[in-house]
């Protein structure tokens, strides 16, 4: 794989994080043609979940679930659609909330670029 046509939403986050990748791998990034193969990235979806409460029933703990899909096409070949999803947990600290609002940023950009990483990883393994 030489050249791809990727597709997005080239002001994301994850957008960007798979172009750097793609063109540190030496993959050229280009225009859509009938013999370019593509690669399209859907939108992110995350989820918090409550894990646990403390005695006032207040949410102490969340799951963070972070999931995307993504499919790469071929010419002559049917789209191969995949889905990459991961959750981290994090605590609710209600008195630093300037604190815990990073924190779910950061893990956000981890799960980002684990994605990322993912794809790239895919991409090595498609076969046709």
């Amino acid at each position: 794989l030489h050249q791809l046509h990727l597709i997005g939403d080239s002001r994301s986050d994850l957008y960007r994080l798979v172009a750097t990748r793609l063109k540190r791998a030496r993959i050229d990034l280009v225009a859509g043609g009938e013999k370019v193969p593509q690669l399209t990235l859907g939108g992110i979806q995350i989820v918090n979940q409550v894990v646990s409460v403390d005695s006032r029933s207040q949410a102490v703990e969340y799951n963070m679930q972070f999931t995307t899909e993504y499919s790469i096409t071929v010419p002559d070949h049917e789209p191969q659609k995949f889905t990459a999803s991961f959750s981290r947990n994090f605590l609710n600290k209600s008195s630093e909330a300037l604190a815990s609002s990073r924190e779910q940023e950061q893990r956000t950009r981890e799960m980002q670029e684990q994605t990322a990483d993912l794809i790239l990883i895919q991409l090595s393994r498609v076969t046709f």
